[in-house]
């Protein structure tokens, strides 16, 4: 090889440049930079980094994008799970609650109707509705046939009104337990 003379000046430009480039390529942050200049000013020459760290951020795209998607996954089993407890919980609580109905007597068309008012109120616990339910739809009184009860060891429930005021001409005295006894009967009717 034969030497070449360039001027002072020159040699400091090119001591410059390699001192920078040199600096550059110790520096982590810009060495990537340097090889990705000089990548694309020399597209032919072997630069295993540029072609590493090419593979590695593919890598670690999809390595992240499977990570999502089980995280995704992973939320939504769970999610599920909660649901099914959730509801698996508030089915044993309306079974309980149903054969807490049944006990008191709430069977066929009777509990039928009362889990249509659950449902129109919002109310998911038998018990709680019951009250509210007979108070407005009170249940229907036996019906006793005739003012007299054959049954000598029991206690009579009813009293029939006094007639003897009203057979003496005294409507008012006749009237007033009469009208307290009627509304009474029919306040209390189930």
């Amino acid at each position: 090889m034969g030497k070449i003379e360039i001027d002072e000046t020159e040699l400091r430009t090119y001591q410059q440049v390699y001192s920078a480039v040199r600096a550059g390529f110790a520096n982590p942050k810009t060495r990537d930079k340097l090889l990705q200049v000089h990548a694309e000013l020399n597209p032919d020459a072997p630069l295993p980094e540029i072609a590493l760290k090419h593979s590695f951020d593919e890598l670690k795209t999809e390595l992240l994008s499977e990570f999502s998607k089980l995280r995704e996954e992973t939320a939504k089993e769970k999610a599920d799970r909660e649901e099914r407890e959730q509801r698996s919980a508030l089915s044993a609580r309306w079974n309980e609650s149903q054969t807490a109905a049944r006990r008191d007597g709430y069977i066929g068309e009777g509990l039928e109707k009362l889990e249509k008012f659950m449902e129109e109120h919002g109310v998911a616990d038998h018990r709680i509705a019951i009250p509210a339910f007979e108070k407005e739809h009170p249940l229907a009184q036996p019906l006793t046939t005739g003012g007299q009860r054959w049954d000598f060891f029991g206690a009579k429930e009813t009293q029939p009104p006094d007639l003897k005021a009203l057979l003496e001409g005294n409507e008012d005295a006749f009237l007033g337990p009469a009208i307290t006894d009627t509304l009474n009967q029919i306040r209390t009717q189930r």
